[in-house]
């Protein structure tokens, strides 16, 4: 007995000794994408330092840490083999059916040692915004209807806008105590062959742990669903993508290019309580993502959004009921254009411009942010190559303030992205700085130069808040 307690005595500190240690994790967030392939895809790079005195060849571990402290194997590398060294190099690639909130860690291991890096999945910004709901403004009858009740968000610890979005109590669903929760976009704007849609969701009970997503088809006439799991108790994020969309009829081809989607909800399950349980929803962006989803990332200029105020498609419905404002509203004149779009017209004071009426009931306008930037695509026939974007805030019609980039150096005769970043700048007569809170009511594209001959058409205007 003695003999076995002195070699375990002698053997411990030669394994401590003999450890491995890992340290100086690193992600490349820069090659980290999220694939069209699965609920939660990742994959990426990440490097490392590993020391070790006996120079093993080491078994490295590599784990995704979600929001809720779920620990989520490599799918693909769960081990591999290294020796001591630094700046090791370990692709990863994790797929989970599992809404990972806002941002993760991913762990490293090697032997007993691990060490932790943040990891976040980048997205470029999407090839389309198809539509959106930031919960914040009650919009007029034509845009959008909401089944639940608007919340004050101060009162919902985690959300950093002004409102969300919760269940009325007692819906009953398949002849059960359930609830719901959701938006109708209207007038049904257009799909793609790939559709995904961010959102942002609070569940306070205990006994679910999944819920259904589920959007309209319009041109199927159809429902299209999917299970997903959930995080409880604290604000998580989840990115879906609708090509796992099952039909309700058990027949139907998917969303795709050109078909029109309408309802969006939230489905909670029985057992439900009402006293109890609460679904939250905020920050709805459905998109098309570009198609190379790896080289998009290493390439672009601009990530995903963190929350969306409006988008100005022109695509589907009318301009006075869901486009207001003054320009001509097309699908002519130019080729390469999503469905239709806004043509510049004449404007008194001279040159041409577009102004966008961003209508909302209790509200006239959408909210700012302290970080506000407009994307929207642009083609013009011109001598001149320089263009104002202008935000209005009427304040109540008491003082008008206006916000203006100037954008210079235009391309021509061809459509373009073009962003303009009203975060730092001031009003054209007031030292203001536009801050969250602050009302755009209008947005106006100006080409002051422009003569009775040019041309300028503008489409998919989002105005956003960067992340």
């Amino acid at each position: 007995m003695q003999k076995i307690i002195f070699i375990i005595l002698v053997f411990v500190p030669l394994l401590f000794a003999r450890a491995p240690v890992v340290s100086n994790v690193h992600v490349n967030q820069s090659d980290i994408s999220s694939d069209s392939g699965a609920i939660c895809t990742w994959q990426g790079m990440v490097t490392f330092d590993v020391q070790d005195t006996a120079i093993d060849t080491l078994y490295i571990s590599t784990l995704l840490s979600a929001a809720a402290g779920i620990y989520v194997p490599d799918s693909l590398w769960g081990d591999i083999k290294t020796i001591a060294g630094t700046n090791k190099t370990v692709y990863f690639r994790f797929t989970n059916a599992s809404s990972f909130g806002a941002g993760c860690s991913l762990r490293v291991t090697a032997g007993d040692s691990a060490c932790d890096a943040f990891c976040e999945p980048l997205q470029p910004f999407p090839r389309r915004v198809i539509t959106y709901e930031d919960m914040e403004v009650r919009h007029n009858m034509y845009c959008w209807g909401i089944f639940g009740s608007h919340y004050w968000g101060k009162e919902v610890p985690g959300t950093f806008n002004r409102r969300t979005l919760y269940n009325e109590p007692g819906w009953r669903v398949r002849g059960t105590v359930s609830a719901a929760v959701g938006n109708n976009a209207c007038p049904g704007p257009r799909c793609e062959n790939i559709n995904r849609m961010f959102f942002m969701y609070r569940y306070t009970g205990t006994r679910l742990n999944t819920m259904t997503v589920q959007m309209y088809n319009m041109d199927e006439a159809d429902n299209y669903h999917m299970t997903v799991p959930i995080i409880k108790g604290q604000w998580a994020s989840m990115t879906v993508d609708w090509k796992n969309g099952v039909p309700n009829s058990g027949g139907g081809d998917g969303f795709q290019a050109g078909e029109r989607m309408d309802e969006i909800t939230l489905y909670m399950g029985y057992p439900w309580d009402n006293a109890t349980d609460t679904i939250f929803l905020d920050n709805i962006i459905l998109y098309a993502p570009e198609a190379d989803s790896v080289n998009a990332v290493r390439n672009m200029v601009e990530p995903m959004p963190r929350r969306v105020g409006y988008i100005g498609s022109f695509e589907t419905g009318t301009k006075a009921e869901h486009w207001p404002g003054e320009y001509e509203l097309t699908q002519t004149g130019v080729s390469g254009a999503y469905y239709a779009f806004a043509r510049a017209i004449a404007n008194p004071l001279g040159g041409k411009y577009v102004k966008l009426d961003l209508q909302g009931v209790e509200y006239h306008g959408r909210y700012a942010s302290n970080q506000t930037r407009l994307m929207f695509r642009y083609f013009i026939k011109s001598a001149s190559k320089e263009m104002k974007i202008q935000f209005i805030d009427s304040l109540n019609t008491v003082l008008t303030l206006t916000y203006q980039v100037i954008l210079n150096n235009l391309a021509s005769e061809q459509w373009q992205w073009a962003m303009a970043d009203f975060t730092n700048n001031a009003t054209e007569s007031h030292n203001f700085q536009i801050k969250a809170g602050a009302s755009v009511d209008y947005i106006v594209f100006k080409m002051d130069d422009a003569q009775e001959g040019d041309e300028f058409y503008v489409d998919e205007v989002t105005l956003y808040e960067p992340r």
